[in-house]
């Protein structure tokens, strides 16, 4: 069976919003989408990553940021971020499965309803800050099954879906200069990627600061490949105030 994917522009979406609906024994595989998600021959995301653009390899690294899909080998695979604040989400009914970067999206593409008596809401949400292996995964819903997928991509044979983990190279960090050095790469080749002449939406960088060391870390890092802005939250809690810092 050789996949092919079907894609559709909903201009009135938001802008990098995507949901793809997979049939069991079809090789084409619907895709709708917002204006600013990046479509070519094969593949389709809303990402960066760390290598070049116009080829599309944001399902061969880790350092990826955003999501989309690829055809590669016969199969789908669909990528999530590498990180925990984003995932993606999948809904099966019988012999469909829905596949989406944003919640809201799937459920009303899809009509399904979550749970109303469901009361811990606030708990679901918060369960991935005890890992990529801790985290609560089923979603409870009015019908089919719903669940959240963080930093592991989804395959899509045409028949079944399963998760694969994403390639973990191996990388030399026996030293300062040496992690010093993997980071700068990277930040490197995701600028350049963000910029890519190729792109119909090119972004610009955009940190955020906080007290703590990682996030300076990473924007004076970045500065060096073109940051030019970051912001940070003044005060906690309730009544926050963002600072912008040109």
């Amino acid at each position: 069976m050789r996949l092919r994917f079907r894609l559709t522009l909903e201009s009135a979406w938001p802008p990098l919003a995507w949901i793809a609906k997979c049939e069991r024994s079809d090789p084409v595989i619907t895709v709708r989408h917002g204006p600013q998600v990046e479509v070519r021959e094969g593949w389709f995301c809303e990402a960066v990553w760390d290598g070049e653009f116009a080829s599309g390899g944001f399902d061969q690294t880790d350092l990826v940021f955003g999501s989309g899909a690829r055809l590669r080998n016969g199969r789908a695979v669909f990528v999530s971020s590498g990180s925990t604040v984003d995932r993606l989400q999948f809904l099966e009914l019988g012999d469909t499965i829905w596949i989406s970067n944003s919640l809201a999206c799937l459920l009303g593409t899809s009509g399904v309803k979550v749970d109303r008596t469901y009361d811990r809401y606030f708990d679901f949400f918060w369960f991935i800050t005890r890992g990529l292996n801790g985290y609560e995964r089923r979603l409870p819903t009015s019908t089919g099954r719903l669940e959240f997928v963080f930093f592991r991509n989804l395959i899509w044979d045409g028949e079944k879906l399963a998760e694969e983990d994403k390639p973990r190279p191996v990388r030399e960090m026996g030293s300062f200069p040496k992690y010093r050095g993997f980071l700068e790469a990277s930040l490197a080749g995701i600028a350049a990627n963000m910029q890519a002449t190729e792109r119909d939406h090119r972004y610009r960088m955009v940190s955020s600061l906080s007290s703590g060391y990682d996030s300076t870390t990473a924007t004076v890092l970045a500065k060096k490949v073109g940051l030019e802005r970051a912001f940070s939250f003044r005060t906690a809690g309730g009544g926050s105030r963002i600072t912008d810092r040109t």
